[in-house]
């Protein structure tokens, strides 16, 4: 850049950044978009790793755009500086590592670019204080908080969620219309449940506040309905623990079995009429102030259509323990109903790894809606999908990081069998068909 006065080059450096930056989005979201007949391991993996490539240079970029020669980072682009960390963190570290997150690499990888990240936020806030960049810190916290949740370090994850929720009450002190892009799952992984509650009553009333402020953005309505979500769940006393896709529980099972105790301590083991009621009425608030929000201003919108889905299982469950067959088995038919309607356009459903866990919960609804051999279907497609994707993996041996990380096996065969959902297909021999299939493919792998 000789020649070039110190603001010249100063703008060069942020317009390169954002150039590098928005060149990684398109990447992943062109990756994310293809039909499911393109999207394929080596697809998604080319694409995470590209965009990876181009993060890192944005974010250097970034970070050569100081106040003065030799002084602190700007503002301005400290928080894109970040911003492309977590998104090299939450978009294309794992899929660059097979879809499922890798191994122990990934996860220290990961932790390394979002406490990069919350330092980067820090450095901006520390010289001004701004509702969005205090909202972003937030995610990254959150992210950071599950990520030591799921390695078992409890006190690290509370840490992390503690100063996010505190990022979080600050930019909501400073704009009643930000609430926290993942403010939802930092609730859904706080401990205590008596705090917990509290903290979802004041989540929704902000949501609901920041719906007023934004009627044109799906985001806020989908929020609440998560919010609600959680809130029936704590209500319900247990009924509703244990839903959520595979992969949720494997990562979250000690933290439910946590929670599932301190409820029980608080409420009894056996939950009363009363809270199945409580509980119901708050997941038909989820559906009809969250999620159908959502539809009236986005009628294809995907996350509002498995937010639906899920919530019709979940009504199932509460009226199945309520003693109501009738009217369980009509929530779980609208529950396939909503999901049908999510897959019909896959390509809006993500990556991979989201229209899997869409698919098997699918299953999981058609099978507790007593359609066995529609929910026989997907599993045996989602069997054909994972065996396609082990062989594409092991053609790409040669890259180190597609060795350490995912073996590709995120259908197994013990957790098929142990699924109380699909107790329906556990006599078919389809299902066994399926099972042995995947113990095959195991003990190949």
């Amino acid at each position: 850049m000789a020649g070039l006065s110190h603001e010249e080059q100063q703008a060069a450096a942020f317009g390169l950044g954002e150039c590098l930056q928005l060149w990684a989005d398109a990447l992943l979201d062109t990756a994310a978009a293809l039909p499911d007949s393109e999207l394929t391991v080596q697809a998604e993996s080319q694409a995470a790793n590209s965009a990876a490539s181009l993060y890192e240079r944005a974010a250097a970029a970034y970070c050569a755009v100081v106040v003065a020669p030799g002084g602190v980072v700007r503002p301005d682009a400290a928080v894109n500086a970040a911003n492309s960390l977590c998104a090299w963190a939450e978009r294309a570290l794992g899929a660059s590592m097979g879809g499922g997150g890798g191994g122990g690499g990934g996860a220290e990888a990961e932790g390394a670019l979002l406490q990069r990240a919350v330092d980067l936020y820090k450095a901006a806030l520390q010289q001004e204080e701004d509702a969005l960049t205090l909202s972003n810190m937030a995610d990254a916290l959150v992210q950071q908080g599950e990520r030591l949740a799921s390695a078992g370090d409890a006190a690290g994850a509370r840490a992390a969620f503690g100063e996010a929720l505190a990022a979080y009450e600050r930019s909501c002190g400073l704009s009643d219309s930000e609430a926290g892009d993942d403010l939802p799952s930092l609730l859904h992984n706080w401990g205590d449940p008596g705090e917990r509650r509290a903290l979802l009553e004041q989540a929704a009333q902000r949501l609901r506040h920041a719906m007023q402020f934004s009627r044109g953005d799906t985001a806020p309505a989908n929020a609440l309905g998560d919010v609600l979500m959680d809130a029936a769940e704590l209500l319900s006393s247990g009924v509703l623990q244990g839903g959520g896709t595979q992969q949720q529980a494997q990562q979250q099972q000690q933290q439910q079995q946590q929670q599932q105790q301190q409820q029980q301590q608080l409420a009894g083991a056996q939950p009363s009429a009363d809270s199945l009621a409580a509980a119901a009425a708050t997941a038909r608030a989820a559906a009809d102030e969250g999620y159908q929000a959502a539809l009236t201003i986005s009628r294809h919108n995907a996350d509002a259509l498995v937010g639906l889905a899920e919530a019709g299982v979940a009504l199932g469950r509460l009226a199945a323990a309520a003693g109501d067959a009738l009217a369980a088995g009509q929530h779980f038919k609208a529950a396939c109903t909503y999901y049908g309607q999510a897959l019909q356009r896959p390509e809006q459903l993500g990556r991979l790894c989201e229209r899997r866990d869409v698919r098997y919960n699918a299953a999981c609804a058609l099978c507790l809606a007593g359609e066995a051999g529609q929910a026989l279907t997907l599993l045996q497609q989602l069997l054909l999908q994972q065996q396609q994707q082990q062989q594409q993996q092991q053609q790409q041996q040669q890259q180190q990081q597609q060795q350490q990380g995912s073996s590709g096996a995120w259908l197994t065969a013990s957790d098929l069998a142990a699924d109380n959902d699909l107790a329906a297909l556990h006599g078919a021999p389809g299902f066994q068909a399926v099972l042995q299939a995947l113990a095959a493919g195991q003990g190949q792998g």
